[in-house]
């Protein structure tokens, strides 16, 4: 399977953190792999290697939330299904919710090592904005959904 130079990055970059989320991370790359690797000879093993494979994720997601303690995070039980079932649409609600509010200006995924003290690679979510003047700034959400402008 081919992962675009920015999926790359981000693979590595979870993949040089430590904790349970990490390995269900890992776990969910090797699954999804595995699953393109079949899908053709296996459709069927694919599939449940796919869905498996957004389990996981689910799970890495799960444990980065309690890892950084936002509020609810503790309710999330990665070995409950239905938790886990429910994180696409809930994504989905949010992304939504962000098109209505953002209308036509782009958000951005970026790798931003400028807004950590220490200087570490962070991934972040970016979006434009314009101050009194018109002139444009990039806001970031930082957790938990506080703002900074650049």
């Amino acid at each position: 399977m081919n992962f675009s130079d920015f999926e790359q990055h981000a693979i590595e970059s979870v993949l040089k953190s430590r904790g349970a989320g990490k390995h269900a991370f890992r776990s969910s790359i090797r699954h999804l792999e595995r699953s393109f690797e079949l899908k053709n000879s296996m459709p069927e093993v694919s599939i449940f290697l796919g869905i498996t494979s957004e389990e996981e994720a689910a799970t890495a997601i799960f444990h980065a939330l309690k890892k950084r303690k936002y509020p609810g995070a503790e309710k999330l039980n990665p070995k409950n299904h239905i938790h886990k079932l429910a994180l696409h649409p809930f994504c989905l609600a949010i992304g939504r919710s962000f098109e209505e509010i953002m209308g036509t200006e782009k958000l951005v995924l970026e790798f931003n090592e400028k807004l950590q003290s220490d200087g570490s690679e962070r991934l972040r979510l970016r979006f434009s904005a314009y101050d009194a003047n018109q002139r444009e700034t990039w806001l970031y959400p930082l957790p938990h959904l506080t703002l900074l402008s650049n």
